[in-house]
């Protein structure tokens, strides 16, 4: 792979790939926050498309203890980080997951070039 910066060529080896697989393999940003949204409907809480970005990202414990923080109670927060999980699960099922544009041209290049291809996930492995 070459790779340029202020002029200079870089020779650089690789055996192998580590994916993310939320939001770098697959666009699962738009199903979480409408995952969000429902369940925030449902428990009848209020969660701002500001929140949702503020928490992108964390684990399910570090979102329970930031969202316990903002409302004062750990077993609503508890109740809303499992219902947001519920309704994700749910829109999967019903709709699956799609890849980000260019992932599927980018792992058949990896696959043609005989790297070694890995994804690193907090979720279950049903979705790997």
């Amino acid at each position: 792979m070459q790779l340029c910066a202020k002029g200079w060529a870089l020779q650089m080896s690789y055996s192998g790939v580590i994916f993310d697989l939320d939001g770098t393999l697959i666009k699962s940003e738009i199903n979480y926050l409408r995952a969000w949204r429902r369940a925030a409907f449902k428990i009848g809480v209020k969660v701002t498309f500001d929140l949702y970005v503020e928490l992108m990202g964390l684990n399910r414990i570090d979102t329970i203890i930031r969202l316990t923080g903002l409302w004062g109670s750990s077993s609503k927060a508890t109740c809303f980080v499992d219902e947001s999980q519920r309704q994700y699960d749910g829109l999967v099922a019903a709709e699956g997951l799609v890849l980000r544009p260019g992932i599927e041209t980018l792992l058949e290049h990896l696959a043609a070039k005989n790297r070694a291809l890995a994804v690193a996930t907090l979720i279950g492995p049903e979705f790997v």
